[in-house]
């Protein structure tokens, strides 16, 4: 790429994971700058016995902003009644395909503020209202599962959901996110919601056969134009369309 390591995020990360991939090691090079203005990456380096003014740093691509979340209206204000989301768990139109340097912040300074104005003004009215609000049954207690269960679906998205896709992959992802809910449900909510929203994100990764910013994938490696536009799911979408996501278990063969 013309612009090296300044390219598009997705760009860079493509091309660390491919280096990654055919067993190569990537590194930040720091030695050339005042490390000092980044106290973050000094303790992260320091937590690794690593110092970057005199070491090479191991990098990695990593999810460290999100493209999409919650819908909401201009106001911050989602479907579900007396909730607001702003910020980076929040979709409302400011991020396309890829997030510009910064813009997070703007976001949720913007939407804050406008997501805060709407809920002064609505205030009396929930009041009014609490008594009819829905019940939310209380849940299981957290943390049943052993770190090593998060572990595993954490592993599962990197692999199959994550710089690189491909309908194979993300069928199988799918098959294993959903026994992994049903497995959860009722005994641990935290892991079993993880589980439905990686569900939810691997099954609108399989619906856009297309490579567009962010979401590349092997088999569709250019951009629609008929699909140059946001889109939306719901659970009820997905339960829906689970059937035809999910792959067919090959047909087993009977001698006559």
């Amino acid at each position: 790429h013309p612009m090296a390591e300044l390219a598009p995020r997705d760009v860079v990360s493509r091309g660390i994971f491919k280096q990654i991939q055919a067993g190569q090691k990537t590194y930040l090079d720091c030695r050339q700058i005042d490390v000092s203005k980044f106290p973050a990456l000094i303790a992260a380096c320091a937590r690794a016995g690593i110092k970057p003014q005199h070491d090479l740093v191991p990098v990695a691509p990593a999810v460290h902003y999100h493209m999409g979340g919650i819908a909401t209206d201009l106001d911050g204000r989602a479907s579900l009644t007396g909730l607001w989301a702003v910020g980076e768990v929040a979709a409302t139109g400011l991020h396309g395909a890829n997030r510009l340097a910064s813009n997070s912040l703007l976001e949720a300074m913007a939407m804050g503020a406008r997501a805060a104005r709407d809920i002064v003004a609505r205030l009396p009215l929930l009041s009014a209202t609490r008594d009819a609000a829905v019940r939310i049954p209380s849940l299981p207690p957290r943390g049943y599962a052993a770190a090593a269960d998060k572990d595993v679906l954490r592993q599962l998205m990197t692999d199959l959901c994550g710089v690189v896709r491909d309908e194979k992959g993300l069928r199988r992802a799918l098959v294993s996110l959903t026994a992994a809910r049903t497995a959860a449900e009722g005994r641990d909510s935290e892991l079993a919601d993880r589980a439905l929203v990686a569900e939810m994100i691997v099954a609108s990764a399989l619906l856009r056969q297309e490579s567009r910013g962010g979401h590349f994938r092997s088999d569709y490696t250019q951009s629609r134009d008929k699909l140059q536009k946001r889109s939306f799911v719901t659970l009820k979408d997905i339960a829906v369309r689970m059937p035809s996501l999910l792959p067919t278990a090959p047909r087993e063969e009977v001698s006559a």
